[in-house]
């Protein structure tokens, strides 16, 4: 029916500018893959570009580009069953491919993208498409064998490899391992945007003005990549959280220096975390949305059928995190004023802690 279809829509971005996606994928010859047999195999990473495009250039593209040449991967991958896989060919969203970059800005601020967990890069389109459509160039990266499933320059699909949890005994161990694997594909990418590589973007990226975000796994990613390179100039972390909070794998880890923003379901915070925000000091940011479910960062909550058409929590989650996503890059990679935070829409309840504290008094903890 008609809720179907427009469940089946990404939400409209609400910038002025038309979206423009390209799709890459390189090789990083100085290092191996360590999830294949074949010590020859080179780390390859793949990237989904979204970016202000040129009015009038470009055609619709498919949501998930390359479908069905990795959609037994994502069914292998645990993460989606074949019905799901087959109903993304109906999913449509505002993405232009072949449009070429918007001649209003001589380059734009860059925003790098790590997905969640066995999660692809493309169902983050939600947030990156916003972004897009707000004068940024998104770099979403799939993380071979991270993502669900990635095709590989030689034809291959790597698939999410369920191994690399190995055992729930390796607990944090494994969850640390994902972590540094990706940073360095960031710091990989940062290296190749900084070389010239005759991308449609060649020139047009302000790198002066790089920023991360991620959700889950890749959130974590964020902030450790954020710790270890400069470059990083604000760094977005989506409900990931492990050993040291949203701020890091390992139990003693700090914010990083950067402007930092945690949007979060979880409304309690340990009094050690609390320290921890306050101590990372100015440009710190705790935003909990009490309505959200872990998933509904990424866009495949809103393709689910519900029981309750009147239920549109996932469409609520977004909205947000797309609102703070947009609002924190423009503070911390443009130069906008704090009251920008003021100015994202909240269908959901929002609690925003600015740090530090101070005498502000506590906000509530619950919806």
């Amino acid at each position: 029916g008609v809720g179907m279809a427009a469940r089946l829509q990404v939400l409209t971005p609400t910038g002025p500018y038309p979206v423009g996606r390209q799709h890459l994928t390189w090789v990083n010859s100085s290092r191996s893959e360590t999830h294949t047999a074949n010590q020859s195999d080179n780390r390859t990473v793949a990237l989904q570009l979204w970016f202000p495009a040129q009015a009038g250039t470009g055609q619709p593209g498919p949501y998930l580009p390359g479908r069905a040449d990795i959609a037994d991967g994502l069914v292998a991958s645990g993460e989606l069953n074949r019905l799901s896989v087959w109903g993304l060919r109906f999913v449509r969203d505002a993405a232009r491919d072949g449009a070429r970059i918007s001649p209003a800005q001589r380059s734009y601020p860059v925003v790098l993208l790590s997905p969640g967990n066995a999660t692809n890069v493309a169902f983050y389109a939600t947030i990156a498409q916003e972004l897009a459509s707000r004068g940024y160039i998104v770099v979403g990266i799939d993380h071979p064998y991270q993502v669900a499933a990635v095709q590989l320059p030689d034809g291959t699909v790597a698939t999410y490899h369920a191994a690399a949890d190995r055992s729930a005994a390796a607990g944090p161990d494994s969850v640390a391992a994902k972590v540094a694997e990706r940073v360095a594909d960031v710091r990989f990418v940062l290296d190749r945007l900084a070389a010239t590589h005759g991308s449609l973007l060649e020139g047009r990226m302000d790198l002066g003005r790089v920023g991360i975000l991620g959700h889950s796994n890749g959130g974590l990613t964020a902030a450790e990549a954020c710790r270890q390179d400069p470059r990083l100039r604000a760094c977005m972390n989506l409900d990931g959280q492990a050993a040291g909070g949203p701020f890091s794998t390992s139990q003693q880890g700090t914010a990083p220096k950067q402007p930092f923003m945690y949007l979060t379901k979880e409304a309690a915070l340990h009094p050690e975390l609390g320290r921890r925000f306050e101590a990372a000091g100015d440009a710190t940011y705790r935003v909990v949305v009490p309505a959200a479910e872990h998933d509904e960062f990424a866009d495949g909550a809103r393709f689910r059928p519900t029981l309750n058409p009147l239920e549109r929590s996932p469409e609520h989650v977004l909205t947000v995190s797309r609102g703070f996503a947009a609002s924190f890059f423009d503070i911390h990679l443009r130069g906008a004023g704090r009251a920008a935070l003021g100015q994202v829409p909240a269908p959901t309840n929002v609690y925003v802690n600015v740090y530090p504290l101070g005498d502000q008094p506590p906000l509530p903890a619950t919806g």
